[in-house]
Protein backbone atom coordinates (compact mmCIF):
# COMPACT_ATOMS: atom_id res chain seq x y z
CA UNK A 1 0.00 0.00 0.00
CA UNK A 2 2.92 2.17 -0.98
CA UNK A 3 1.64 6.06 -1.44
CA UNK A 4 4.53 6.80 -3.22
CA UNK A 5 3.56 9.99 -5.90
CA UNK A 6 0.78 10.97 -4.26
CA UNK A 7 0.54 14.61 -2.51
CA UNK A 8 -1.31 15.29 0.31
CA UNK A 9 -2.51 18.04 2.30
CA UNK A 10 -3.71 18.02 5.48
CA UNK A 11 -4.44 20.46 8.20
CA UNK A 12 -3.27 20.01 11.83
CA UNK A 13 -0.77 17.91 11.68
CA UNK A 14 1.50 18.43 14.31
CA UNK A 15 -0.36 16.91 17.32
CA UNK A 16 -2.19 14.25 18.27
CA UNK A 17 -4.40 11.86 15.56
CA UNK A 18 -2.83 14.21 12.41
CA UNK A 19 0.83 13.47 13.77
CA UNK A 20 0.52 9.99 13.15
CA UNK A 21 -1.05 10.38 10.41
CA UNK A 22 1.82 12.59 9.03
CA UNK A 23 4.48 10.02 10.11
CA UNK A 24 2.26 7.01 8.44
CA UNK A 25 1.43 8.55 5.51
CA UNK A 26 5.43 9.37 5.17
CA UNK A 27 6.43 6.10 5.53
CA UNK A 28 4.14 4.96 2.97
CA UNK A 29 6.63 7.29 0.74
CA UNK A 30 3.77 9.82 0.10
CA UNK A 31 4.79 14.10 -0.12
CA UNK A 32 2.94 15.66 3.05
CA UNK A 33 2.15 19.37 3.00
CA UNK A 34 1.38 20.33 6.67
CA UNK A 35 -0.65 23.35 7.60
CA UNK A 36 -1.15 24.14 11.78
CA UNK A 37 -1.27 27.23 13.63
CA UNK A 38 0.75 25.49 16.47
CA UNK A 39 4.20 25.66 15.58
CA UNK A 40 5.96 24.39 18.98
CA UNK A 41 8.99 22.42 18.33
CA UNK A 42 7.59 22.26 15.06
CA UNK A 43 11.62 22.20 13.48
CA UNK A 44 12.21 19.04 15.05
CA UNK A 45 8.91 17.15 14.90
CA UNK A 46 9.48 17.41 11.06
CA UNK A 47 13.31 16.32 11.26
CA UNK A 48 11.95 13.63 13.14
CA UNK A 49 9.26 12.59 10.79
CA UNK A 50 11.78 12.76 8.08
CA UNK A 51 14.69 10.25 9.56
CA UNK A 52 12.27 7.82 10.68
CA UNK A 53 10.34 7.74 7.85
CA UNK A 54 13.38 8.21 5.08
CA UNK A 55 11.15 10.27 3.51
CA UNK A 56 12.39 14.35 2.79
CA UNK A 57 9.25 15.22 1.26
CA UNK A 58 7.66 16.51 4.11
CA UNK A 59 6.42 20.38 3.83
CA UNK A 60 5.12 22.69 6.83
CA UNK A 61 3.26 25.63 6.58
CA UNK A 62 2.57 27.85 9.84
CA UNK A 63 -1.22 29.16 8.94
CA UNK A 64 -4.17 29.60 11.27
CA UNK A 65 -6.61 27.69 8.76
CA UNK A 66 -9.40 30.23 9.83
CA UNK A 67 -7.28 32.71 7.87
CA UNK A 68 -8.42 32.11 4.46
CA UNK A 69 -6.12 34.65 2.57
CA UNK A 70 -3.34 33.15 3.94
CA UNK A 71 -4.18 29.73 3.12
CA UNK A 72 -4.57 30.36 0.03
CA UNK A 73 -1.11 31.78 -1.21
CA UNK A 74 0.20 28.26 0.32
CA UNK A 75 -2.26 26.40 -1.82
CA UNK A 76 -1.39 28.22 -4.42
CA UNK A 77 2.34 26.80 -3.89
CA UNK A 78 1.51 23.24 -4.48
CA UNK A 79 0.82 22.30 -8.02
CA UNK A 80 -1.77 19.37 -7.07
CA UNK A 81 -2.70 17.39 -4.43
CA UNK A 82 -3.90 13.47 -4.86
CA UNK A 83 -5.46 13.28 -1.11
CA UNK A 84 -7.05 16.05 0.91
CA UNK A 85 -7.20 15.11 4.98
CA UNK A 86 -9.13 17.62 6.52
CA UNK A 87 -8.21 17.19 10.29
CA UNK A 88 -8.04 20.71 12.08
CA UNK A 89 -10.30 20.75 14.92
CA UNK A 90 -10.81 22.43 18.51
CA UNK A 91 -12.50 21.31 21.47
CA UNK A 92 -14.52 23.79 23.76
CA UNK A 93 -16.80 22.66 26.85
CA UNK A 94 -20.25 24.19 26.88
CA UNK A 95 -23.75 23.89 27.12
CA UNK A 96 -27.07 25.91 25.96
CA UNK A 97 -27.34 26.88 29.34
CA UNK A 98 -23.98 28.46 29.49
CA UNK A 99 -23.71 29.56 25.97
CA UNK A 100 -20.59 31.37 25.04
CA UNK A 101 -21.15 33.17 21.06
CA UNK A 102 -17.71 32.82 21.21
CA UNK A 103 -17.05 29.08 21.86
CA UNK A 104 -20.07 28.48 19.44
CA UNK A 105 -18.03 30.70 16.55
CA UNK A 106 -14.61 29.60 17.31
CA UNK A 107 -15.80 25.85 17.36
CA UNK A 108 -17.32 25.61 13.93
CA UNK A 109 -14.92 28.69 12.44
CA UNK A 110 -12.01 25.68 12.76
CA UNK A 111 -14.26 22.89 12.73
CA UNK A 112 -16.31 22.87 9.57
CA UNK A 113 -16.42 26.34 8.03
CA UNK A 114 -12.41 26.20 7.26
CA UNK A 115 -12.79 22.77 6.33
CA UNK A 116 -15.32 23.56 3.68
CA UNK A 117 -13.25 26.50 2.60
CA UNK A 118 -9.84 24.59 2.21
CA UNK A 119 -12.30 21.95 -0.13
CA UNK A 120 -12.96 24.39 -2.31
CA UNK A 121 -9.44 25.59 -2.69
CA UNK A 122 -8.29 22.62 -3.25
CA UNK A 123 -11.26 21.26 -5.61
CA UNK A 124 -9.39 22.13 -9.09
CA UNK A 125 -6.00 20.91 -7.48
CA UNK A 126 -7.51 17.34 -6.76
CA UNK A 127 -9.07 17.57 -10.31
CA UNK A 128 -5.93 16.45 -11.91
CA UNK A 129 -5.91 12.72 -11.02
CA UNK A 130 -8.40 9.59 -11.26
CA UNK A 131 -9.27 8.89 -7.91
CA UNK A 132 -8.83 11.36 -5.49
CA UNK A 133 -9.78 11.12 -1.94
CA UNK A 134 -10.89 13.86 0.45
CA UNK A 135 -10.83 12.56 3.93
CA UNK A 136 -12.86 14.23 6.58
CA UNK A 137 -11.94 13.63 10.43
CA UNK A 138 -15.34 13.44 12.64
CA UNK A 139 -16.25 12.28 16.06
CA UNK A 140 -18.24 9.54 16.89
CA UNK A 141 -19.69 12.69 19.21
CA UNK A 142 -21.45 13.80 15.48
CA UNK A 143 -23.42 10.81 16.08
CA UNK A 144 -25.37 10.71 18.84
CA UNK A 145 -25.64 13.34 22.25
CA UNK A 146 -23.30 13.99 24.71
CA UNK A 147 -23.45 16.57 27.59
CA UNK A 148 -20.95 20.03 27.85
CA UNK A 149 -19.51 19.66 24.35
CA UNK A 150 -23.02 21.09 22.60
CA UNK A 151 -21.49 23.13 19.67
CA UNK A 152 -18.51 20.70 19.33
CA UNK A 153 -21.07 17.93 18.94
CA UNK A 154 -22.64 19.73 15.96
CA UNK A 155 -19.41 20.80 14.42
CA UNK A 156 -19.14 16.71 13.88
CA UNK A 157 -22.20 16.13 12.89
CA UNK A 158 -22.06 18.89 10.54
CA UNK A 159 -18.80 17.13 8.95
CA UNK A 160 -20.24 14.13 8.33
CA UNK A 161 -23.69 15.10 6.28
CA UNK A 162 -21.10 17.40 4.72
CA UNK A 163 -18.68 14.47 3.55
CA UNK A 164 -21.80 12.66 2.41
CA UNK A 165 -23.46 15.15 0.20
CA UNK A 166 -19.72 16.10 -1.21
CA UNK A 167 -18.75 12.62 -2.17
CA UNK A 168 -22.35 12.27 -3.94
CA UNK A 169 -21.48 15.58 -5.98
CA UNK A 170 -18.16 14.60 -6.76
CA UNK A 171 -18.42 11.08 -7.30
CA UNK A 172 -18.87 12.00 -10.92
CA UNK A 173 -15.29 13.70 -11.00
CA UNK A 174 -13.81 10.67 -9.66
CA UNK A 175 -13.24 11.70 -6.35
CA UNK A 176 -13.82 9.78 -3.37
CA UNK A 177 -14.70 11.55 0.02
CA UNK A 178 -15.18 9.12 3.15
CA UNK A 179 -15.43 10.41 7.05
CA UNK A 180 -13.71 9.03 10.08
CA UNK A 181 -16.12 8.98 13.47
CA UNK A 182 -12.67 8.18 16.39
CA UNK A 183 -13.73 7.29 19.43
CA UNK A 184 -12.36 7.65 22.57
CA UNK A 185 -8.71 8.53 21.43
CA UNK A 186 -5.78 9.28 23.79
CA UNK A 187 -5.04 12.70 22.79
CA UNK A 188 -4.67 15.96 24.46
CA UNK A 189 -8.11 16.58 23.54
CA UNK A 190 -9.08 13.56 26.12
CA UNK A 191 -8.31 16.46 29.25
CA UNK A 192 -11.93 17.28 30.05
CA UNK A 193 -13.65 20.28 31.63
CA UNK A 194 -12.25 19.72 35.07
CA UNK A 195 -8.59 19.26 34.10
CA UNK A 196 -8.45 15.28 34.35
CA UNK A 197 -7.80 12.93 31.69
CA UNK A 198 -10.94 11.40 30.81
CA UNK A 199 -9.45 7.93 30.45
CA UNK A 200 -8.64 7.92 34.56
CA UNK A 201 -11.71 9.11 35.45
CA UNK A 202 -13.92 6.65 37.30
CA UNK A 203 -16.91 6.70 34.81
CA UNK A 204 -14.70 5.72 31.57
CA UNK A 205 -13.17 2.83 33.81
CA UNK A 206 -16.92 1.75 35.31
CA UNK A 207 -18.85 2.36 31.94
CA UNK A 208 -16.55 1.59 29.21
CA UNK A 209 -13.95 -1.42 30.67
CA UNK A 210 -16.15 -2.72 33.46
CA UNK A 211 -19.79 -3.30 31.66
CA UNK A 212 -17.84 -3.40 27.97
CA UNK A 213 -19.23 -0.39 26.47
CA UNK A 214 -15.99 -0.82 24.74
CA UNK A 215 -15.72 -3.94 22.86
CA UNK A 216 -11.73 -3.89 22.88
CA UNK A 217 -11.71 -2.79 26.30
CA UNK A 218 -9.20 -0.15 25.52
CA UNK A 219 -9.14 2.99 24.41
CA UNK A 220 -7.47 4.04 20.94
CA UNK A 221 -4.37 5.75 20.01
CA UNK A 222 -3.54 7.58 17.13
CA UNK A 223 -1.80 5.30 15.45
CA UNK A 224 -5.30 3.48 15.03
CA UNK A 225 -6.69 6.09 13.27
CA UNK A 226 -4.04 6.84 10.95
CA UNK A 227 -4.19 3.11 9.40
CA UNK A 228 -7.63 3.67 8.11
CA UNK A 229 -6.51 7.45 6.84
CA UNK A 230 -3.55 5.62 4.68
CA UNK A 231 -6.43 2.93 3.61
CA UNK A 232 -8.51 5.39 2.61
CA UNK A 233 -5.89 7.31 0.99
CA UNK A 234 -4.42 4.42 -1.26
CA UNK A 235 -5.95 3.00 -4.68
CA UNK A 236 -6.92 -0.02 -2.43
CA UNK A 237 -10.17 2.11 -1.19
CA UNK A 238 -10.75 4.00 -4.86
CA UNK A 239 -14.79 1.96 -5.13
CA UNK A 240 -15.12 3.57 -1.25
CA UNK A 241 -16.76 6.86 -0.86
CA UNK A 242 -19.92 8.68 1.16
CA UNK A 243 -18.99 6.37 4.40
CA UNK A 244 -18.75 7.43 7.75
CA UNK A 245 -15.97 4.66 9.69
CA UNK A 246 -16.21 5.11 13.08
CA UNK A 247 -12.96 3.62 14.72
CA UNK A 248 -13.77 3.05 17.79
CA UNK A 249 -13.13 -0.26 19.26
CA UNK A 250 -16.78 -1.41 18.62
CA UNK A 251 -18.09 1.33 20.79
CA UNK A 252 -20.84 2.60 18.20
CA UNK A 253 -22.27 -0.74 18.71
CA UNK A 254 -23.09 -1.26 21.82
CA UNK A 255 -25.70 1.54 22.01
Amino acid sequence: MLLSGKNVFISGGLNGIGLAIVNKLASLKASVHIVDKDDNDSENKISEIKQSTLNNNIYFYKVDITNTEKVKEIVNQISSINVLINNAAILRFDSIEKYKEKNYNDVFEVNFFAMVKITNMLLEKLSFSDHSKIINISSINGLFGTENTLFYNASKAAIINFSKSLAVELGPKKINVNCIAPGMIKTAMSITASGKDEFNEDIFKDVYIKYKKIPLNRYGSPEDIAGIVAFLSSDDSNYITGQVIAVDGGLTSTF
